[in-house]
């Protein structure tokens, strides 16, 4: 069973901002729905003479890191790049996924002060291709071992004499490093793992969940509203998952969930759409919630999350002096209580949100949505049958009799 502490899907289309479980550095980041893998939206690193790449927020301190992202390249490079980011910080050198320019080839790699030490072989790429790729660091001993695949073919692994180092706790995508370029990039379908045995990912998607439906509200009276002045949200209430449903996450302005009187008891309770594959449930559960409040004064509200009758604490949003939309991103790599996640257990999904002890001034719950990694193998088996759905473009997959390792 996979260990992934972080994917996404570019689904939420939104970085950078506080508590997101995606950050940027340097330029030239943004969220495309014109080319994309899979769902609606992926990644895009367009820049000039610069350095741009999305970053994972909050990963805990590890010498081990393994990537699963596809990428397609618009502008190739030209001049040798770093694609992939480890994290050593306490180190002169990075792990890396490199891009060499004078045979447009993706490498194991380190880099160091801008400086890219290449493994020994390394696999072709051009542009207008979507390319599956599996890296993997291990800083946990002398010597560094840096892997990688591209569409199932391994990279000649780099054995670096350097000390060991399990202190790094970051990790990017993109145009990345101490090194200008121009190039246009576009990635999907990311997932990440501190587990060294996870290596490789091997093919998946990424797909949304959004609020589609109420579960069971215990307020009452007009103790939660939907938005300003909508009614109350009440045990009868069945709409109330459309004040949070927005199709990108961070736009939760005018429709909303708003807690006016505090009771550390009562909650409304909203579920997510279904998973389309019919095989398996997903590896990676990446839960997204955003929260604000009408001023900086005290305030407070909880998320839970509720996996067959289980609650577990997702967010305690305790006192802020932060009235602006803030976020919280959490990943399930397992079902509550332990094992690996069934499409029974994920599709009955609840997420729960109230428990205010303090709900002066006005705590509003403005967003939440879901997005999880499946395998490939289920997926395909799901199509195969005509049971599942694959949203994508059609160049998405590469499909043969046997079942190919680019998939």
């Amino acid at each position: 069973m996979a260990v992934p502490v972080f994917c996404c899907g570019f689904e939420c289309g939104v970085a950078g901002t506080t508590g997101q479980h995606l950050a940027t550095a340097g330029s030239g980041t943004s969220f495309d729905t014109t080319t994309f893998r899979t769902g609606l939206r992926a990644g895009r690193v367009n820049v000039t003479a610069t350095t741009g790449s999305f970053q994972v927020n909050g990963l805990a301190a590890s010498g081990t890191r393994v990537v699963r992202a596809y990428l397609r390249f618009t502008t190739l490079p030209l001049v040798d790049d770093v694609i992939i980011l480890g994290s050593t910080p306490a180190a002169a050198s990075t792990p890396c996924l490199a891009f060499k320019a004078s045979d447009s080839k993706l490498y194991a790699g380190t880099v160091a002060a801008g400086l890219i030490t290449f493994g020994a072989t390394g696999v072709a790429v051009t542009t207008a291709t979507w390319y599956r790729v599996d890296w993997r660091q291990n800083a946990t001993a002398n010597p560094w071992l840096t892997d990688a695949q591209i569409d199932g073919t391994a990279v000649g692994q780099l054995s670096s004499s350097i000390a060991a180092d399990a202190t790094g706790t970051t990790l990017d995508i993109g145009f990345t490093g101490a090194i200008a370029v121009t190039g246009d990039m576009y990635i999907d379908d990311w997932i990440v793992s501190n587990t060294g045995a996870d290596y490789p990912f091997g093919g998946g998607i990424v797909t949304k969940h959004s609020p589609n439906r109420d579960g069971t509200h215990t307020t009452t009276g007009t103790d939660m509203l939907k938005a300003l002045g909508g009614g109350a949200v009440t045990v009868l209430t069945t709409d109330a998952y459309t004040m949070v449903d927005d199709a990108t996450i961070a736009t939760g302005t005018s429709d909303f969930l708003g807690m006016q009187t505090s009771n550390a008891l009562k909650y409304c309770e909203i579920g997510f759409a279904s998973s389309t594959d019919t095989t398996a449930g997903p590896r990676a559960v990446q839960v997204i919630v955003g929260e604000n409040r009408a001023t900086t004064a005290q305030a407070n509200s909880k998320f839970k999350i509720n996996d067959n009758g289980t609650t577990q604490l997702l967010w305690n949003k305790a006192t802020s002096t932060v009235a602006a939309l803030t976020f919280n991103t959490t990943q399930y790599a397992s079902m509550i209580g332990g094992g690996a996640w069934t499409k029974a257990r994920f599709d009955a999904l609840f997420l729960r949100w109230g428990y205010s002890t303090d709900a002066q001034p006005d705590v509003f719950f403005q967003a939440a949505m879901i997005e999880a990694e499946f395998s490939v193998l289920s997926t395909i088996a799901a199509i195969m049958t005509g049971a599942g759905a694959f949203s994508g473009p059609a160049t998405a997959f590469r499909l043969t009799i046997p079942i190919t390792a680019a998939i």
